[in-house]
């Protein structure tokens, strides 16, 4: 399924495009997750057609509440990188140095 941010005045004028049906569970995926909005908007469009959403999955989470905010709806994430550990990884291979690593974390820090 895809969910739009709006139903369109075209085609079936659904927000919820595909075949969905209640009682099905759902899974959510997305590329990256900063506060979750976009993904709690996304949930109540799939659970407004009857479906039951408790997983979501995104590529990159970027540590700035998504987990959290999808957790106080009942929603468990699962992100296949965290940005934190991808400034791990950059310091690692060199591509950045020690104090432009620290600085990338007092930040992330400071926006959790």
């Amino acid at each position: 399924v895809y969910v739009r941010k709006e139903a369109k005045d075209w085609g079936r004028g659904r927000r919820v495009e595909g075949a969905v049906k209640p009682g099905w569970s759902a899974l959510l995926v997305d590329d990256i997750i900063t506060t979750g909005g976009s993904l709690l908007t996304a949930a109540e469009a799939v659970g407004a057609e009857g479906c039951k959403v408790s997983q979501a999955l995104v590529l990159v989470d970027r540590e700035e509440g998504g987990e959290r905010n999808l957790f106080s709806k009942g929603i468990k994430l699962q992100s296949f990188i965290k940005v934190g550990e991808i400034f791990s990884l950059l310091l690692k291979a060199n591509l950045i140095g020690s104090d432009q690593y620290e600085k990338l974390i007092q930040q992330l820090k400071s926006e959790a």
